[in-house]
């Protein structure tokens, strides 16, 4: 593990900043204005982390904040049987050279790959070439862990690889959280890297009334969440709420 890895409790997603939801009645298109109006509320709610991938129009926002980066790169590489027979360190570092570039403009980074690239080194037994990028990307100086899809099954194996981190969908749904939430739940008890807990809203499923006590009940199990706020009072309405999970 990185020596001097931080992430962040509290992290803002990105989803709703540039339009996207998985309730298509909840997205979206905010002005430049609101954006920053809805980061400002971050800063203020105390939130000082943020989760985004390479998208021009979010790494330009956030150049003129201070937020804690976790970079998510990898979401265009395509594991065809092509691509992953063969796949290489070297390959895989190729695809996501120019993210990096990109977001190494911030100073407080951390870099995760993305779980379409992560699932599927694991499921063509390919977790020595996972395990080295990762060791690449700390021998650069950046933090490195993983996402996932299907934490239940692969967490232990993301921690065996040497992931400095996880981040992985927790919430009463289940959703993002295959192959089940009781067996997600299980295999998270053996993990001793930090998890960041994503989608805990099941991507706009779920109030903060199933939410939080959830969260509370498996407060153990996560150092730290991210949420996609679409507005000022969600930021204040919803990290207030999860607030009191964590302190």
């Amino acid at each position: 593990m990185s020596p001097d890895l931080h992430i962040p409790t509290f992290n803002v997603g990105t989803n709703p900043l540039i339009g996207y939801s998985y309730v298509p009645e909840k997205r979206v298109t905010l002005s430049d204005a609101e954006k920053k109006g809805i980061l400002d509320a971050c800063e203020a709610a105390g939130v000082h982390g943020a989760v985004l991938q390479t998208e021009p129009e979010l790494v330009a926002l956030f150049q003129s904040y201070d937020f804690a980066i976790t970079g998510v790169v990898g979401a265009n590489i395509r594991p065809t049987k092509e691509f992953m027979t063969g796949v290489t360190v070297k390959g895989i570092l190729k695809e996501i050279q120019e993210e990096l570039n990109v977001l190494q403009q911030f100073s407080d980074l951390r870099v995760c790959l993305h779980g379409i690239i992560t699932d599927a080194l694991i499921r063509s037994q390919n977790q020595h070439v996972l395990s080295d990028v990762l060791t690449s990307l700390r021998t650069a100086g950046i933090p490195a862990g993983t996402a996932t899809h299907f934490p239940g099954d692969t967490v232990g194996t993301l921690q065996d690889a040497g992931a400095d981190f996880c981040v992985c969908g927790f919430n009463p749904l289940g959703f993002m959280m295959k192959p089940s939430l009781e067996i997600t739940l299980k295999a998270l008890e053996g993990v001793h890297i930090p998890v960041i807990a994503k989608k805990v809203m099941a991507g706009g499923w779920l109030t903060l009334d199933r939410v939080v006590p959830f969260l509370t009940e498996h407060k153990k199990l996560i150092d730290s969440c991210v949420i996609g706020v679409s507005s000022p009072e969600e930021v204040e309405r919803t990290f207030g709420a999860v607030r009191t999970v964590f302190c």
